[in-house]
């Protein structure tokens, strides 16, 4: 029962569902629990802050330092890249203390259980998506309820989406691609050792076919989970194939027979054989424009102009580019932030190779904000967390 449970916050926290009476996250609401298990175990400690989450709230501190000298360079700006960004992960930080904290460590689950989880989730929202997809009338009731996340668009943008793609629940678009990705490739760094190895073959064909029609950036965690998984694992290969086999002999026959599976096929494949005249074609051209947009004065290039997005609420400067964007928001030292705190999270959770683990999460990270802002924290923090609060000096005063 409590793993159920577990699950469920675990999915509302990847997903990102929030509703549409309230402009955040669900799991916002629950956030002030963690809080509160934190503050009791730094007083059970003696007023001494764990070394680990000590310097993650340093990083985040110094980030809101370079965002308050933006601020005076520039005398004005908005607070959305904050907000967004640093905000948001420390409210995801205590929302994961608390989840972690009371549904798994006391459980005595393990770090495999955490890893099959949390893909399971991924996968989940992958396929309740397709479910969606396929049932117009389901999706206009379940968004009815539920917020699309598309916050540029009105309801009759939103089904001309619907009528041109999978869009995934909570996280549409690229936020989609973004969890496809980090997922696939955990999966690949971490299934030699698990003991759930048939499973999560099958998990990650479900996340890899569905990941393409949610956004097509997936094939990029698709190709490196690839490469990881089949040269680490070489019997893997006939029972991946196998699954493969049977899920596309099923797509090939539901293609003829089913226009809404034929439109998401053609939007998750048409761009492998005629990319020219593909919607990826206009996607690939427009990215490439955007990166010839860079900050002409060098107080930018510094500490940024202090804006994240523009009058209209779209992209400041028109950019959807990750490294721009933070570059034009809080500059070099803040990118270097941004990407410091990711690396140092990822750098103290308990995988079995790190240097793998690190060398392909990392790659999944730089190679994203090339195309758009991702920032991985909020799903690091699930595994950083677990590793910290079932690590041996947790609580000891002395190695505080």
């Amino acid at each position: 029962m409590f793993n159920f449970i577990f699950f469920i916050f675990l999915f509302i926290f990847v997903v990102n569902l929030k509703t549409v009476f309230f402009s955040f996250p669900i799991f916002y609401f629950f956030a002030p629990i963690g809080l509160f298990l934190f503050l009791k175990d730094f007083y059970v400690s003696k007023f001494l802050l764990d070394r680990k989450f000590l310097t993650f709230f340093f990083i985040i501190f110094l980030s809101l330092i370079i965002s308050a000298i933006s601020l005076l360079v520039n005398q004005i700006g908005d607070f959305f890249y904050v907000r967004q960004i640093y905000l948001y992960s420390i409210i995801s930080f205590f929302y994961i203390f608390f989840i972690i904290k009371i549904f798994l460590i006391n459980q005595n689950n393990d770090f495999d259980k955490l890893v099959l989880f949390f893909i399971t989730s991924v996968a989940t929202q992958l396929f309740f998506s397709f479910v969606l997809f396929m049932s117009p009338s389901l999706f206009d009731a379940f968004f009815s309820i539920f917020d699309t996340a598309i916050g540029y668009a009105d309801s009759d943008a939103v089904d001309k989406f619907n009528e041109q793609r999978m869009i995934a629940i909570g996280n549409p678009f690229f936020g989609s691609a973004i969890i496809n990705c980090f997922t696939l490739v955990l999966l690949a760094v971490h299934f030699k050792f698990s003991k759930y190895k048939k499973i999560l073959i099958v998990l990650w064909v479900v996340i890899a076919i569905l990941g393409i029609a949610s956004a097509r950036t997936t094939i990029f965690g698709i190709t490196l989970s690839l490469i990881i998984l089949l040269k680490d694992y070489k019997s893997s290969y006939r029972y991946l194939l196998a699954v493969l086999i049977i899920l596309l002999i099923s797509l090939n026959f539901a293609y003829f027979t089913n226009e809404r599976i034929q439109t998401i096929i053609d939007f998750s494949f048409s761009f492998i054989f005629d990319f020219k005249n593909s919607q990826a074609s206009d996607s690939a051209s427009e990215l490439v424009s955007m990166w010839n947009i860079l900050p002409s004065k060098v107080s930018t290039w510094l500490v940024g102009d202090n804006f994240f997005i523009d009058q209209n609420g779209y992209y400041y400067k028109g950019i959807d580019v990750g490294y721009t964007r933070i570059i034009f928001a809080n500059g070099m030292l803040g990118l270097i932030t941004f990407l410091s705190m990711q690396v140092y999270l990822l750098y103290n959770i308990k995988f079995k190779r790190l240097v793998l683990s690190l060398i392909a999460l990392l790659l999944v990270i730089l190679f994203l904000n090339f195309k758009g802002l991702a920032n991985l924290t909020f799903l690091i923090l699930i595994f950083f967390m677990y590793s910290r609060l079932t690590s041996t000096d947790y609580g000891d005063v002395s190695k505080l």
